[in-house]
């Protein structure tokens, strides 16, 4: 439905529901994920989903937060048949953070 409960505001002894709605021309599905196209090592383009599996899951709704400014977590496991290790990887993405995110975001790499 692209609408979900992402946390309770409390004030003043009461609880109001904050609710996050996605627009409707906004929403995207697993398929139109899949046929996002990136550039591989070779200048080339290539379907996301030849390169990573995409599954969609339910998980609770909420927004976190890490010393007072929004956050979120991204999970992610090389693929051990890929023939590139953890090591490469963060450091491309390392290398690529200024160009992914906006101005004044943040990033850590934990586990």
């Amino acid at each position: 439905s692209g609408t979900s409960q992402a946390s309770v505001f409390k004030e003043d002894g009461k609880e109001y529901d904050m609710i996050i709605r996605v627009p409707d021309d906004k929403r995207v599905s697993v398929e139109d994920i899949k046929r996002l196209q990136v550039r591989n090592k070779y200048d080339k383009l290539m379907f996301l989903d030849a390169l990573v599996e995409i599954t969609e899951t339910k998980s609770p709704s909420s927004i976190s937060r890490y010393n007072r400014q929004r956050s979120v977590t991204v999970l992610a496991e090389p693929n051990r048949n890929a023939g590139v290790s953890l090591g490469e990887i963060l450091t491309q993405v390392s290398k690529n953070t200024k160009e992914w995110l906006v101005e004044g975001a943040n990033y850590r790499f934990t586990g």
